[in-house]
């Protein structure tokens, strides 16, 4: 049952930072007005999806977190380079995301 948590967990966090750049994508393409700037989401979306890779690579374990209007993963047993790597893709994603309006 563990792997299973585990197997979807990663999935989740996959998928939360997929449909971040997705609605981003669809929000850069209307002709109306969006909410949003698309590049905002699409570039924070990259960032959480590299977060996601580098917490996959150093083997740190995943809990799916679901609920009416969240999905994602909530990853435990991250190494120090791994938090470094995360903090650097997450930050840069919302660096970056400041030059959309």
């Amino acid at each position: 049952m563990p792997k299973i948590l585990h197997i979807a967990g990663v999935v989740c966090g996959f998928v939360a930072a997929a449909i971040m750049i997705v609605v981003g994508i669809v929000y850069a393409t209307q002709h109306a007005a969006p909410p949003v700037a698309g590049g905002k989401l699409i570039s924070f979306g990259l960032g959480c999806l590299g977060g996601c890779i580098f917490a996959t690579i150093d083997g740190a374990r995943a809990l799916p977190q679901l609920g009416l209007w969240r999905i994602g993963a909530k990853w435990e047993g991250l190494g120090d380079l791994a938090v470094l790597l995360i903090t650097v893709s997450v930050g840069l994603g919302i660096g970056v995301s400041f030059a959309f309006h």
